[in-house]
């Protein structure tokens, strides 16, 4: 392989652009979800107290982590769908060209 070779894979096969592309886009809505449900779950409580009861919001459970981080897989997988379909249908050629 010389260094103008493109790896095995990168832009060998159609199927090769969504398996680079969508688990990029998944762990990037992962780690922003995570942390958004972290910070959620920190401060319902807190909100609750200090407003003395006038705003009451449910406790964040396991449920809802398992369900947010479903959608958040569910969003990552679409999201990462479009560029990955786009990266399918360009020539390596094109792609290194900048075209």
């Amino acid at each position: 392989m010389t260094d103008a070779t493109p790896p095995a894979g990168f832009g060998s096969l159609p199927s090769s652009a969504p398996a680079v592309e969508k688990p990029r886009s998944r762990r990037g809505l992962l780690i922003g979800g995570v942390i958004g449900m972290a910070i959620a779950s920190a401060l319902a409580p807190a909100l609750t107290k200090g407003s003395g009861g006038m705003v009451r919001l449910p406790p964040i459970g396991a449920e809802n982590w398992i369900q947010g981080i479903v959608l958040m897989i569910v969003i990552g997988a679409l999201v990462g769908a479009l560029p990955a379909l786009r990266g399918m249908r360009l020539k390596i050629v094109d792609a290194l060209a900048g075209r």
